[in-house]
């Protein structure tokens, strides 16, 4: 049987792609002039498309295929025929001088087999080598960041020898070695930029795939998938801890389809990710705008200030107009007031759910770090806790979770839907004359956040602070309600631009957690999945 095929890797590559697109599950051989060593590089390259079962692969699909074919780049006529359809006399002379270019058997190997060196456990670097050095991805960025992007990291000062050894690369993949929730253990993230020198800790085992046998994106979608959760369910250990080891990691049996199908199957859920961070991305700007419309307003009386230095104007007129020409003698615009935020905010309003109704739920995890959009909220019967409505802001209030950011804005419960949560939120909740969303950017605000972190009491490790105290935090601003109202022309609209990005992102979340399973257990073909994607965009 001959061993080589005259076709260079980018036209191989190529035509793999649209094999596993077009064809899904038929197995394709590659034979004539350049198998036998008898082509140029113009030569035409001749397929036989042997569907299962080996009956007719349906006319729809191989003429896609060859409209596919004539639209690619590859630069030479690919000739591609049904097995099905043959002649069977042609059946045996193609059998003895052939090349299977995609196998249409799934193949189970062990993961070892699969990577291109051992895996590997991360290193231990004392306090003395934190601070310098490069950026070091711990659990943290593990957890938070599934597809690892360059983002802000604790640097940790290696050797050259240590960083030769625990280096991270693009598409290593990551999991996690321990965890002090079950679950956690296991947990597999993608390295999708690498664009300075990064190395993991030691609670991370690193598993470098090598690409010539296997896509590293399929694998973190496998990994995150029903079958390959379920395959890190029966290497997990409980101890005082959750943990895997890397041997056991190593050893765990992977399903995989051809390459050209696990390479289409990565790109179709990697564009429904791409799209969710670029709306994660779109609404960090719009946040980023609300916010320094607040700090400016309310906290660092900018139009004000530059009213009193002669300065000309930078907000539209009809809001310039409305703030005082100059500063009093205690630096806030004159006629302003200052006031407990009790004035303008309701801590923790009253609402009342009869226990065992089936709410909307967020616990702590639901919230986020940075950003209003938590989860998506769960179906619960009430027992006890926080309860709140859209347009509230929910504020953790014990630590470590209040000085790590966590804090959402509430949307999409619905008309007179009240929601349920954890014990550890304070509701915050905007009074009628102020925007909704003022509550989120109050939140969110550093001298409100400090005034928190200040005021927290109890022992250590498990201080919180009360609404009481966030009630009595200083905000300086008019009697009257027409700069509130202004406010609200300004971030109404970006506070609906986040929250439609949010939904959308959830939709597409939900989407692709559907068509995760099914495309890789072969249940669903990719091109039924883009129909999928295409019924709800």
């Amino acid at each position: 049987m001959p061993e080589s095929l005259h076709l260079l890797p980018k036209h191989r590559v190529e035509l793999e792609t649209l094999i596993g697109k077009h064809l899904p599950g038929v197995e394709v051989w590659a034979y004539g002039s350049r198998v036998i060593g008898r082509s140029h590089d113009g030569s035409d390259l001749d397929l036989a498309l042997r569907g299962p079962e080996l009956k007719e692969i349906p006319s729809k699909r191989l003429a896609d295929f060859k409209e596919a074919l004539r639209e690619s780049t590859i630069p030479f006529l690919v000739e591609a025929r049904d097995w099905a359809r043959m002649p069977k006399r042609f059946h045996q002379e193609i059998e003895r001088n052939k090349v299977v270019l995609v196998d249409s058997v799934p193949q189970e190997k062990a993961f070892a087999e699969l990577l291109s060196e051992p895996v590997h456990n991360g290193i231990y670097k004392t306090k003395e080598f934190h601070g310098r050095g490069v950026k070091m991805v711990n659990m943290g960025e593990l957890f938070a960041y599934p597809r690892l992007h360059d983002v802000p990291m604790k640097r940790v000062d290696l050797s050259e020898s240590e960083m030769a050894r625990f280096c991270v690369n693009k598409w290593d993949l990551l999991f996690a070695r321990r965890s002090l929730v079950a679950e956690g253990a296991g947990r597999c993230c993608v390295v999708l930029e690498a664009s300075e020198p990064m190395a993991f800790e030691s609670s991370i085992i690193r598993a470098r795939p090598d690409q010539k046998k296997v896509d590293p994106l399929f694998l973190f979608y496998y990994f995150n998938s029903p079958i390959g959760l379920h395959g890190l369910d029966t290497i997990r250990r409980q101890v005082a801890v959750a943990g895997i080891t890397g041997s056991d990691l190593a050893s765990l049996s992977v399903q995989l389809p051809p390459l050209s199908e696990q390479r289409t199957i990565a790109n179709f859920l990697g564009t429904l990710d791409d799209k969710i961070e670029l709306n994660r991305s779109m609404n960090g700007t719009l946040e980023a705008m609300a916010r320094a419309i607040f700090k400016d307003w309310f906290v660092d009386f900018g139009p004000t200030r530059a009213k009193a230095e002669g300065r000309a104007p930078y907000i539209a007129t009809e809001f310039w107009d409305l703030f005082p020409e100059a500063l009093d003698d205690k630096g806030k615009p004159v006629g302003w007031t200052t006031r407990p935020a009790r004035d303008l905010f309701d801590f923790n309003p009253r609402e009342s759910v009869k226990k065992g109704t089936k709410t909307p739920y967020l616990d702590m995890a639901a919230l986020p770090t940075t950003g209003p959009v938590s989860h998506a909220p769960t179906k619960r019967e009430y027992k006890s806790g926080s309860k709140f409505r859209d347009g509230d802001t929910l504020f953790a209030r014990i630590t470590p979770c209040l000085e790590n950011g966590k804090t959402a804005y509430v949307f999409d419960l619905g008309n007179e839907v009240i929601g349920a949560g954890s014990t550890e939120f304070i509701v915050i909740r905007s009074r009628s004359t102020l925007p909704q969303s003022a509550s989120y950017l109050l939140a969110r605000d550093l001298g409100f956040r400090t005034h928190a972190e200040r005021g927290m009491t109890g022992t250590s490790g498990r201080q919180r602070v009360n609404a009481e105290i966030l009630s009595q935090y200083e905000i300086t601003a008019p009697i009257n309600g027409c700069l509130w109202k202004a406010l609200g022309r300004l971030v109404d609209p970006i506070m609906d631009g986040v929250i439609a990005n949010a939904l959308e992102s959830r939709t597409l979340a939900q989407t692709r957690d559907l068509l995760l399973p099914k495309l890789m257990s072969g249940e669903i073909r990719l091109r039924d999945a883009e129909k999928v994607v295409e019924a709800i965009a």
